[in-house]
């Protein structure tokens, strides 16, 4: 679904008056992207990378609180979320973090006894 209504945000931004025309008489010509530029794609990959980061933080504090004996139906959602959140990047990663999260997750468990 990546690239669906890409140009939303660059249309939005031209509607608020955020970006700036060319001049009149002016050519155009192609020129490679600034170091600070902020396109569609470059927003998107941000919000892709932001999920995988907030997918590997619920999946670390599920763990820990885990590991902590905090007793809590919130642990499994953590896990649960987290990698379904890496899932959306990388489907074989995802899939694995959620496969070795649940048994890291059973290990902790049964060591507590």
């Amino acid at each position: 679904m990546r690239g669906a209504g890409s140009s939303w945000l660059l249309n939005t931004a031209d509607r608020l008056g955020l970006i700036r025309n060319p001049p009149a008489g002016g050519m155009d010509e192609a020129t490679t992207p600034g170091l600070l530029s902020f396109t569609d794609e470059t927003a998107l990959n941000k919000l892709l990378w932001l999920g995988v980061l907030l997918g590997l933080t619920s999946l670390a504090l599920s763990l820990s609180a885990t590991a902590r004996r905090e007793d809590s139906l919130y642990l499994g959602a953590g896990l649960i979320c987290g990698g379904l959140a890496l899932v959306v990047a990388h489907y074989f990663a995802g899939m694995g973090a959620l496969v070795l999260g649940s048994v890291v997750l059973l290990a902790i468990r049964l060591k507590q006894g």
